[in-house]
């Protein structure tokens, strides 16, 4: 269960990629620019496909896999709580965590891959441009961040819409 266990890492090669384009970027080649971007949304790729396969294997019945990180907000004393409009009392928890099942799979497989994809036409098209390592470094920090949807967050305007 290695790429299960350690799913927190998709999002941060791609992140880890765009921090060194960003202190370090106008020092390196182009060469070494394009691996360490293609390389980072590369591996995000691998640990994707691996993921994947082993949540299919392990949850194939559509089960979701949760991997919480940490408690943000609320806690197991009890402290945090809320009643319910039945009138009983509920804990708060706000968790920060990674969850994967079917539809996400599907997502995190395509956007991945495509950007992978991407990453590598990129090094041709931009060869003979000037700001490389910047492009590379919002290119790959963008591919980082569409990794991290939002969980059970409330928007302002369905606030009204749970409330009722």
């Amino acid at each position: 269960m290695f790429f299960l266990e350690n799913i927190w890492l998709i999002p941060l090669l791609p992140a880890i990629g765009a921090m060194l384009m960003f202190f370090f970027g106008k020092k390196l080649q182009k060469q070494t620019v394009s691996a360490v971007c293609v390389g980072a949304v590369a591996l995000a790729f691998v640990m994707s496909c691996g993921a994947v396969w082993q949540y299919t294997h392990a949850y194939g019945n559509g089960q979701p896999f949760e991997k919480v990180m940490y408690t943000w907000l609320g806690s197991d004393t009890g402290h945090l709580t809320y009643t319910t409009k039945d009138g009983y009392p509920a804990d708060f928890k706000a968790q920060v965590g990674f969850l994967l099942d079917p539809l996400s799979s599907i997502w995190l497989l395509f956007v991945t891959g495509v950007g992978t994809l991407i990453h590598i036409y990129s090094t041709g098209y931009m060869a003979h441009e000037g700001g490389y390592y910047r492009f590379f470094g919002y290119l790959v920090g963008r591919r980082g961040s569409v990794f991290v949807p939002v969980d059970r967050f409330l928007l302002p305007s369905q606030v009204g819409e749970r409330c009722r």
